[in-house]
């Protein structure tokens, strides 16, 4: 039940690109350098502004291990293993109360077509049958699957505490960051963390001598059709980081007009303190 990829979102543009055609007034540098740095800063505040699961968080919330259980005499059991989480919670089934990892309740509610869990993510998560139900195998089938589920699921939690969603941006930012004048180059050094960059964002550049200059900048973070699910977290985290970028940068180039032409009485506070 996932929803397909959604390709594109809406954005307002008009603050940035009348900031930019009133700075263009007061400007001496050439129209592609200009446009490739303008882009180049809203994909860093879009970068930014993007939010990040720590590390820490996922180690402390969902972190699953298999520890021996132990028996009625104290001692760990060599056949028997039970899992363990970083959080758990109390889950009550009829009468009894029993210590559940919360990892295993999201597999579970995953699976249930019902659950509160699939209704608020919109199905993202959905899985068609609970881990437990193999078939075949009984449980220690059952408790493997599980266990591997798991083992993805924390996989993806800890791809996205490295910054997956937002590494989109930093193809744009390394790209145009090499063809701006050097003092332009400020602002824009991130570590990639090791990842392909060039896989998860495109750019168009601006290209001088151009009678118009135009610059294109994408994240295309789950555009490949095969993970709707963090392409839908990149419309849904995304998109108000790369509005707020976008009008942040409006609003410079606006406030480097007003200095520009005498009108600094008009010129907003913060962006004084920033120039």
């Amino acid at each position: 039940m996932p929803s397909l990829v959604q390709p594109t979102v809406k954005i307002d543009a008009t603050k940035l690109n009348r900031g930019f055609e009133l700075a263009r007034e007061y400007s001496k540098t050439a129209p592609a350098d200009a446009c490739n740095f303008t882009a180049k800063e809203v994909a860093f505040g879009a970068y930014q502004n993007t939010p990040v699961t720590t590390a820490e968080r996922v180690n402390r919330e969902f972190l699953i291990d298999t520890q021996p259980k132990i028996g009625v005499r104290g001692k760990p059991s060599k056949n028997k293993r039970i899992l363990k989480g970083g959080k758990v919670v109390d889950y009550t089934r009829g009468s009894v109360t029993t210590t559940v990892p919360l990892a295993v309740l999201i597999a579970q509610a995953r699976a249930n077509s019902n659950s509160k869990y699939n209704q608020l993510t919109g199905f993202r998560y959905y899985l068609p049958r609970s881990p437990y139900a193999t078939g075949k195998g009984g449980r220690a089938a059952g408790r493997a699957a599980m266990a591997s589920l798991i083992d993805s699921m924390l996989k993806g939690r800890r791809r996205a505490a490295s910054g997956f969603i937002r590494a989109g941006w930093l193809a744009s930012m390394k790209r145009l960051k090499s063809l701006v004048p050097a003092r332009y180059r400020k602002n824009s050094d991130v570590d990639s963390g090791g990842q392909n960059v060039e896989a998860l964002g495109t750019v168009i550049p601006a290209k001088k001598g151009d009678a118009k200059a135009f610059c294109q900048i994408e994240n295309d973070v789950g555009m490949d059709n095969k993970n709707p699910s963090q392409n839908r977290a990149l419309m849904e985290k995304g998109t108000p980081a790369l509005q707020i970028a976008m009008d942040r940068q409006g609003q410079r180039e606006m406030d480097f007009f007003l200095r520009k032409s005498g009108k600094e009485d008009l010129e907003t506070p913060v962006n004084k303190e920033w120039a």
